[in-house]
């Protein structure tokens, strides 16, 4: 029986993606032209898949969004290099690619998530966020933010009846910000209430949770999601190893993914010195590590309603297996060596992801 990524039902919702809907049941139900669209085309991918398809289906369909972009990231990465003319064989954990009858790499994929808030915690805001809304602070924006997460759901009654009663014994037009703090059920929060001057309809108060930029921290974010793929089990092949990554990070940036990989930049107060001080996920105090790994594939952004905006290749150069930068016509960054270590970071431009997929014309 043929199996398809997407039931075969009426589509009749025609609102946008919220927070309320999996990603998976929005694509599946929208009814907008360019959804469809882009179902059609995950549709073709998945026809050319030839890994367990149950297995993926269970995981592509499921209202986890972690294992729903996992299993969607991996049907991208996997058309992409079919569309490069190379076997590709997928069989969990593992995407073989072949050519010639013979294996050129291995690529395993895996999400790195965002450094600011996590999925769990963006739920919880939105609930809160909802909950503030009913109280109507006319003439006030709220923002939040939250000291301390509780084992429980947020408990937004008691915020609400916490911010009318302040707000009730505030004056029609208050001037000054203030900051409440309130605490319940393990939950701190601190809020910081301002005027808004002429409040109109068509400007309502801004309700919002912020952090502390201190608190955001992308290259261990990156860290963590690497370390759990390092695959020890390939250390003694002799073929190319890559890890394929999306990661949905706003402040990941390309100073923060060298950081990352070769170790974070400080400043030596008796010399003047730039040196790395920390561990990256290459090199650990001058020393290179995880040489078994070939290359990391960083993409950026890839969600169900946008294509990455970053797509490209950063080689190891300590790599006990380098990989030839002409396996991939991909943007590629390489670190020239010398004497052990790496000197000027060289960057080629490849052909863009969306010629090589068919993507160029589709837009959402």
């Amino acid at each position: 029986m043929k199996m398809n990524l997407f039931e075969n039902i009426n589509r009749t919702f025609n609102g946008p993606l919220t927070r309320e809907i999996s990603h998976y049941d929005y694509l599946r139900t929208s009814v907008r032209p360019e959804i469809s669209e882009l179902c059609n085309t995950l549709e073709n991918w998945f026809g050319n898949f030839n890994g367990d398809r149950s297995e993926f289906l269970g995981r592509f369909r499921n209202k986890d969004e972690k294992q729903h972009s996992g299993a969607y990231f991996e049907l991208f990465v996997f058309e992409y290099f079919r569309r490069l003319n190379y076997n590709v064989k997928f069989g969990r954990p593992d995407i073989q690619v072949i050519k010639n009858e013979q294996t050129k790499f291995y690529i395993e994929c895996t999400l790195s998530p965002r450094s600011d808030f996590s999925q769990g915690q963006l739920d919880h805001i939105e609930r809160i966020k909802e909950g503030i809304k009913t109280v109507q602070p006319n003439n006030r924006s709220i923002l939040f933010k939250i000291l301390k997460y509780g084992h429980q759901s947020p408990p937004t009654k008691k915020i609400n009846s916490f911010l009318k009663t302040k707000l009730a014994n505030q004056f029609s037009v208050p001037k000054d910000q203030e900051v409440l703090h309130f605490s319940s059920q393990g939950w701190k929060f601190e809020f910081v209430l301002y005027p808004i001057d002429e409040p109109k309809i068509e400007t309502p108060p801004v309700i919002n949770c912020f952090t502390s930029f201190l608190e955001i921290d992308p290259i261990k974010k990156l860290l963590l999601s690497l370390s759990k793929k390092k695959a020890s089990k390939y250390s003694k092949k002799s073929i190319p190893y890559i890890i394929a990554i999306n990661s949905d990070d706003m402040y990941l940036g390309e100073n923060e993914i060298e950081e990352a990989l070769f170790g974070r930049v400080m400043l030596r107060m008796d010399t003047g010195e730039l040196v790395r001080d920390s561990r990256g996920f290459w090199v650990d105090k001058n020393r290179p590590i995880n040489t078994h790994i070939s290359g990391i594939i960083i993409s950026k952004g890839l969600r169900p309603l946008d294509w990455p905006t970053k797509f490209e290749l950063w080689h190891n150069p300590y790599a006990k297996n380098p990989l030839s930068n002409s396996l991939i016509p991909i943007d590629q960054i390489e670190y020239l060596r010398n004497d052990g270590r790496y000197l000027n970071k060289v960057e080629t431009r490849g052909t863009l992801y969306t010629e090589i997929m068919g993507l160029s014309d589709i837009k959402w």
